[in-house]
């Protein structure tokens, strides 16, 4: 976020006298090293082309996206000023539209031991039907679900071996989710590892006092 210069809450209420030093006690002359007072009191102008509206536009749109408004819009305007075209104020314009939410929430039907278990979550599922979609939800749930999935000793499993399929078509601004494994699991990723061997190995005194 960029405040203007000499401002207090986002907005200029004192005079930018350190902008004023920036602009008038400048040194003009190569190699000069600017004084003491000029160091202390000088500010950088804010630029628009620092600011980079159009950047944060497609930030907000992105924000936006991420809380459930797919539809989201952004744009801004220059605003300058009458009695110096210096200076220059951004408006931005946002139509969020309308969020989408969840209808109707459903696990794949299990083929296989890695499907029971993440059907399993199903009672545990933080995401509800009328739920307005929430992007760090859905990424918290995926990394629960691949958990629970680790835990029960499949040890290859991670979160991209999870499949959302959404339809946001069949209603307007509803989502229809379907929640389950990808068909093309990463190499072991379907298979379950157990504890095999245990091998203790004593390599000091102090190791082999305690095991006695």
């Amino acid at each position: 976020s960029y405040k203007p210069n000499n401002s207090i809450g986002g907005k200029r209420v004192l005079p930018p006298v350190g902008l004023w030093v920036y602009n008038y006690r400048k040194p003009n002359e190569e190699g000069k090293s600017p004084g003491w007072f000029y160091k202390t009191l000088a500010k950088e102008p804010v630029l628009v082309s620092v600011v980079n509206p159009e950047m944060r536009c497609r930030k907000l749109e992105s924000e936006l996206f991420g809380n459930g408004y797919f539809h989201a819009t952004a744009k801004f305007g220059i605003d300058t000023s009458a009695h110096d075209n210096r200076k220059a104020g951004i408006i931005y314009y946002i139509k969020p539209g309308q969020p989408f939410r969840y209808n109707e929430i459903s696990f794949a039907p299990p083929v296989d031991a890695v499907d029971t278990v993440i059907n399993s979550f199903q009672p545990d599922l933080a995401i509800k039907p009328d739920d307005v979609f929430n992007l760090e939800t859905a990424r918290s749930q995926t990394k629960k679900i691949t958990d629970r999935v680790l835990e029960s000793g499949y040890f290859y499993f991670n979160q991209a071996n999870l499949k959302y399929t959404a339809d946001t078509v069949r209603q307007p601004y509803k989502i229809d989710l379907r929640i389950g494994k990808d068909i093309e699991l990463t190499p072991n990723a379907g298979s379950k590892y157990f504890i095999g061997e245990i091998t203790v190995r004593v390599s000091g005194e102090a190791d082999t006092t305690v095991l006695q």
